[in-house]
């Protein structure tokens, strides 16, 4: 095993969010999958991880009445 796996530092995760429900910093008239990808991003971006390549889980958060989407929620953690 390499020694240096004890000395990496925890990878941060990235929150987007595209909500019809003002979640987060911005409210969308029409929440999508791409404006949260955007925004956990450029969070990501900012904390200087540009360029970097990331997975991402998706949660989707469904009207109460319907299935039309409330709230789409990107988590992206960078790679080491």
């Amino acid at each position: 095993m390499n020694g240096d796996f004890a000395h990496t530092k925890p990878v941060p995760a990235f929150i987007g969010v595209s909500s019809t429900e003002g979640e987060g910093a911005d409210r969308d008239e029409t929440p999508t999958l791409a404006k949260a990808i955007d925004r956990a991003a450029q969070l990501a971006a900012e904390d200087g991880h540009a360029g970097h390549l990331f997975h991402v889980t998706i949660e989707v958060i469904p009207e109460a009445h319907n299935q039309w989407v409330r709230t789409f929620r990107a988590i992206i953690t960078a790679e080491n």
